[in-house]
């Protein structure tokens, strides 16, 4: 008997809001998107356990990526929760 086992890791990502800011990259007061990024394992390309969860923050001009850590995430994220 031979069996195929498909297995591996997948990034989702979510757009969960926007905000006007001055990019660090390109000078322009623009519009950023935030993005959560989702890792997930996969079997048989069913998501099944959420390995790690980012936060990232997306210019719409030049497209710089920054990623947020720590206390900016949690206050970044609260602050868009009440819009």
């Amino acid at each position: 008997m031979f069996f195929f086992l498909i297995w591996g890791f997948r990034a989702k990502p979510k757009v969960i809001g926007a905000y006007n800011s001055i990019c660090p990259n390109c000078g322009k007061k623009t519009i950023h998107g935030v993005l959560k990024l989702t890792k997930h394992f996969t079997f048989f390309f069913i998501p099944l356990i959420p390995l790690s969860k980012k936060v990232f923050v997306v210019c719409e001009t030049c497209g710089m990526k920054t990623e947020i850590k720590g206390d900016m995430k949690d206050k970044l994220l609260e602050k868009l929760e009440k819009k």
